[in-house]
């Protein structure tokens, strides 16, 4: 079972500090900006580092070492002891690997699932951290994606 802490990261511009801010529930998941999907449990952790499609600030990508050391800081962690990933703010999901204050990127490729989705993350997440992932993780995980869907409809 896994600890799960959600959070909004702001960061003004690319020279600002990153402040990081608790959210009560997964609904405000919605809201433009970067947010932070943190768990935690026996087995470790991992995180996500999400953009939001109308995120006025630096985006996940651009601050990700930033974002990351603020979100696991926040939480009395080192970020080098969590999993990182990203939602980058074209609603795909990135391996994230922080190096001595360097971010850097490759696509998720699960097998069986599409490359840098939803799917493939979930896959990732059961293989390295237990084959059983709780409802409400995979539901805050949608939540995610949910900004990218419903900027894609049609008017």
């Amino acid at each position: 079972m896994h600890n799960l802490t959600l959070m909004k990261l702001q960061q003004a511009s690319m020279g600002a500090p990153v402040h990081a801010k608790a959210l009560s529930s997964a609904a405000d998941l919605g809201q433009p900006g970067v947010v932070a999907v943190v768990a935690q449990g026996a087995s470790g952790g991992w995180a996500v580092l999400a953009d939001h499609p109308h995120n006025e600030g630096p985006s996940a990508t651009n601050s990700a070492e930033r974002y990351a050391r603020a979100a696991a800081q926040s939480l009395g962690l080192a970020p080098e002891s969590l999993t990182w990933f990203e939602l980058d703010s074209e609603g795909a999901f990135d391996e994230l690997h922080l190096h001595n204050g360097i971010a850097g990127f490759a696509p998720l490729l699960e097998p069986g699932a599409p490359a840098r989705s939803l799917a493939a993350l979930l896959s990732r997440l059961r293989r390295l951290h237990g084959r059983n992932l709780e409802e409400d993780t995979q539901a805050t995980l949608a939540g995610l994606v949910r900004p990218f869907l419903e900027t894609k409809k049609p008017s």
